[in-house]
């Protein structure tokens, strides 16, 4: 997936492109506390592999479809009670 096909999935999925650090990461916010990244060997190296993070809980998991900005909150949300809402965890869903 080049970088505009992942730019219009993640509009087309819900989020909002958000212009920073275009050069290695597509982000993309929904108003809340959380985003989905897309680190520059996503559309470099074909690697179809995004981040969710939720920048309040301190919470973040790899997975290799675009979730709509609500699958990714409740995604977040049943990590965080399966590990005790333990901050700063990062989950590789393979």
């Amino acid at each position: 997936m080049g970088r505009q096909e992942i730019e219009h999935a993640f509009a087309n999925a819900g989020w909002d492109l958000d212009d920073c650090f275009t050069d290695v990461l597509i982000i993309g916010c929904s108003g809340d506390s959380v985003s989905l990244l897309a680190h520059e060997e996503a559309w470099r190296d074909n690697e179809s592999v995004f981040e969710i993070l939720d920048h309040k809980r301190i919470v973040g998991r790899w997975v290799r479809e675009i979730p709509t900005p609500q699958q990714a909150q409740e995604l977040l949300a049943r990590l965080c009670r399966a590990n005790g809402s333990v901050k700063g965890a990062v989950d590789v869903l393979e």
